[in-house]
């Protein structure tokens, strides 16, 4: 299966139109629908970077293809963890401070697209949570609809490669 350039900034795009136009619509919405919004764009991202992270890990020859030119020392897991150790080594210890640990999303795509989907995942719950107290059933309702939206934005990207 093969994808190119266009067809994956198409997908993007996409999805990107699709947070803009759930943004649009609400300013017409009443309250209630608005503060769904932003979970679902959150876990919508979320999802996309989980995609991209998993492809890197299980489809990077298709990655490849796509994104002939880019680098492998950041976007190839495979060799790509070892940006986090001093010359590469593990035995030498961290590159700097945080690399191995609360900073290793900087260290390699792999590892930003971990911190991007747990961090948006993270925002979307506090979004969710601090809009008062609700009957326990909507809250797996809303769970299971940011779940479904998020596996959406995974198979937008996952599927690509």
């Amino acid at each position: 299966m093969k994808f190119d350039v266009w067809k994956i900034l198409g997908v993007y795009i996409l999805g990107l139109i699709l947070i803009i136009l759930f943004t649009l619509l609400t300013l017409k919405c009443n309250a209630q629908i608005k503060k769904y919004i932003v979970p679902a764009s959150l876990t919508f991202v979320s999802g996309m970077s989980d995609g991209l992270n998993q492809a890197l890990q299980f489809r990077y020859s298709g990655f490849k293809r796509v994104f002939p030119k880019a680098r492998d020392q950041w976007y190839d897991p495979s060799i790509s963890w070892r940006n986090k150790y001093k010359d590469g080594d593990p035995s030498k210890g961290a590159k700097f401070f945080g690399s191995t640990s609360f900073l290793v999303g900087t260290t390699d795509c792999y590892h930003a697209t971990r911190t991007i989907s747990n961090s948006f995942n993270a925002a979307a719950i506090v979004f969710s949570v601090t809009d008062g107290k609700r009957k326990w059933w909507e809250y797996i309702i809303e769970a299971l609809s940011y779940w479904t939206i998020n596996r959406i934005g995974f198979n937008l990207t996952y599927k690509l490669f």
